[in-house]
């Protein structure tokens, strides 16, 4: 029983070895304009995109997004889609 809660206690401390944070970078206006330009699809039917769409919008902005990972595209449309709900209910 002692055990099983401590085990528990670690797990939700999260002592999780080789967990290491990336540091944040703000988007630039080119990056984002990149990210409207390849994802305006999703944006516009407020669906977030998979693995496969980022990695070809990253493919086709090259220079632009070659920094940013596909999940890095993913939540930045994620973002867009839930600033754009919150607008729309004020």
């Amino acid at each position: 029983m002692w055990l099983r809660l401590i085990a528990l206690t670690f797990v939700s401390c999260k002592f999780i070895v080789g967990h290491t944070q990336k540091a944040r970078r703000p988007w630039s206006k080119s990056e984002t304009r990149a990210v409207w330009k390849g994802l305006h699809t999703f944006i516009k039917t407020d669906k977030v995109p998979g693995k496969a769409d980022c990695e070809a919008c990253i493919q086709g902005h090259e220079p632009v997004l070659n920094q940013r990972s596909w999940k890095d595209v993913k939540y930045k449309v994620k973002t867009i889609i839930v600033a754009a709900k919150r607008d729309k209910r004020s």
